[in-house]
């Protein structure tokens, strides 16, 4: 009489089998994963940055001298303008008027969530500089998201050549 075996689960060398694949997979997917996330950090931080301009183009467009309110975009002239701590003439050019992110947010040019919206850290120290130019009557907007960290070195900096120019806003110059 024959006896015959009944197999009620798996064998050892079936097991291993079954972890080297998953292994496999896990191991083609992870880096795969990590650069979606990475590209889905640098596509928040490009909206964010030209959200940021669209606020601060509100913002020159409420208080413009020539369209009835209280700042000299073309100067810069702050003299008309109610004193606060988010708004200022660059320190070392005064052609550009700044004003921070806390600013536009205290302003009601962004809500108040986008403090927080960024994907590598906070904007408490972002800024967008405004310039018009006499000439043309148009505006350029320079935007600086990074929590007021130097790209390059990490440290804190308020230099203006750190900002990015409106028009050239990309995921390789925004973080």
């Amino acid at each position: 009489m024959i006896k015959t075996l009944n197999k009620k689960g798996m064998t050892l060398m079936e097991l291993l089998a079954v972890i080297v694949i998953l292994g496999i997979i896990a191991a083609i997917a992870v880096p795969s994963v990590g650069k979606l996330i990475d590209n889905s950090k640098q596509r928040t931080a490009v909206e964010n940055a030209n959200t940021a301009v669209s606020a601060a183009r509100n913002f020159a467009i409420a208080n413009d001298e020539d369209l009835g309110g209280d700042i000299d975009f073309v100067t810069p002239d702050l003299t008309n303008y109610e004193t606060t701590s988010y708004v200022s003439t660059t320190p070392t050019t005064a052609t550009h008027v700044k004003i921070t992110i806390s600013g536009l947010i205290d302003e009601g040019y962004l809500p108040s969530s986008f403090i927080n919206s960024d994907p590598y850290g906070g904007y408490t120290d972002g800024y967008v500089l405004i310039e018009k130019t006499s000439n043309t009557g148009t505006y350029n907007f320079k935007v600086y998201l990074n929590g007021g960290k130097d790209v390059t070195t990490g440290d804190t900096t308020s230099d203006v050549s750190q900002a990015v120019d409106s028009t050239t806003i990309t995921t390789d110059n925004v973080q």
